[in-house]
């Protein structure tokens, strides 16, 4: 859904959300990030670059709704019960949010 590719004093890590916190957890510390994924912004920090990109339409909207100050493990979370939802795909999703015409409320 999400590709977060991460930079740490010259360390990359390139990570799929959504993905299970512990191996969240590891991803980061592999690359020398001590920060837990609960106090992370998605806008990174001074030393650590984050950039994130949508594979998919439902990523897109995701991620347009974020705002720098959201952290790593919401994004996370975001993704994951995304996913719960529609173990078959996003469509339908996407579907459900978008206002359907000559329907009225």
């Amino acid at each position: 859904m999400i590709t977060a590719v991460l930079e740490h004093r010259g360390n990359t890590l390139v990570v799929e959300l959504p993905r299970r916190l512990y191996e969240l957890q590891k991803d980061l510390s592999s690359i020398g990030i001590t920060w837990q994924a609960s106090s992370l912004p998605v806008s990174g920090t001074g030393n650590i670059r984050v950039k994130l990109e949508a594979k998919e339409p439902v990523g897109e909207m995701v991620l347009s709704r974020m705002e720098c100050v959201d952290l790593f493990l919401e994004l996370n979370r975001v993704c994951q019960e995304i996913q719960k939802v529609c173990p078959y795909g996003y469509d339908e999703f996407l579907d459900m949010l978008s206002p359907k015409s000559g329907v009225s409320i």
